[in-house]
């Protein structure tokens, strides 16, 4: 009864948990409390079944999965367009490998006897 009155008086955050509060989008989380007040209504004939419970949960659910999928996309998005591609990037080396290569005027050449 006194989460049921506290949802009347609109104080649903009064009883809730300060994790949830924190973790929760509140829309979500009026909607479960929404669902749990049904759960808990006096007269079993007005009570949703597991069922039609476990269908709604399962629909916000489904509804944070996309909200979830979307944002992680955009984020992909966003990383993806500040990656460097390999063709982009300046050498700062100062030789070349060329350089590396060429023979050095301190190398004497071999001498076969």
């Amino acid at each position: 009864m006194h989460f049921i009155l506290s949802m009347e008086e609109n104080h649903l955050y009064d009883v809730l948990d300060a994790k949830v509060i924190n973790q929760g989008k509140k829309e979500e989380i009026v909607t479960i409390a929404n669902i749990a007040k049904r759960c808990l209504n006096l007269s079993g004939k007005n009570r949703p079944s597991m069922i039609e419970v476990a269908m709604e949960l399962e629909g916000i659910r489904a509804s944070r999965k996309d909200i979830d999928f979307q944002q992680h996309y955009q984020e992909v998005e966003y990383v993806r367009s500040e990656v460097t591609e390999p063709w982009d990037v300046v050498s700062t080396s100062t030789s070349s490998t060329c350089d590396s290569i060429a023979p050095s005027v301190d190398i004497q050449p071999l001498l076969i006897n």
